[in-house]
């Protein structure tokens, strides 16, 4: 795994080295920091014909890749609340309804670092299937039947597995 951390965030040395996978430690002043993953979260929104919303990624990491559309949970934000903000500003919609399906640990390569992620997956129902795209982040959406989705197409290992889990349930 690459390592971005060199200096100390304590006390700045240089001396701040990797002791277990999960902890690096400072011989100079002691301090412990325990690498835990980031959190994010992703929606598998059905509608009323039981095809899935999947997003086209408008920027790297896979770039052009389908995807469930979701993201990163905010310090002091529940897993929930991280759903609701990130599927109103990527896609405009609200969700009325929101069911746990499962989680998978993910790897983010984002400007030559990798984050380690848990993503935790949800099942959810829209208001409405309008979308109002942040082009940003969104290039495109499709809603697709479960047997028409080729998971070769999607980004990430942990929608791929998800996506598995769902259509197996």
């Amino acid at each position: 795994m690459n390592e971005p951390f060199k200096f100390c965030p304590r006390c700045g040395a240089s001396s701040f080295r990797q002791q277990t996978r999960n902890l690096l430690s400072c011989s100079n002043c002691g301090f412990h920091f325990y690498r835990n993953p980031a959190v994010a979260v992703a929606a598998i929104i059905v509608d009323s014909a039981s095809r899935i919303l999947l997003i086209r990624r408008a920027k790297d990491p896979a770039k052009g890749k389908l995807a469930l559309p979701g993201g990163f949970v905010d310090f002091d934000e529940t897993a929930e609340s991280a759903l609701h903000r990130e599927i109103k500003e990527e896609l405009g919609l609200a969700l009325q309804s929101i069911s746990y399906l499962t989680s998978h640990p993910n790897q983010y390569l984002y400007r030559e670092v990798t984050y380690r992620v848990l993503d935790l997956f949800f099942v959810c129902r829209a208001v409405a299937t309008e979308t109002s795209l942040m082009r940003t982040e969104v290039e495109s959406v499709c809603w697709l039947k479960r047997d028409q989705i080729d998971l070769q197409e999607i980004a990430f290992d942990s929608m791929k597995e998800a996506l598995r889990s769902y259509s197996a349930r």
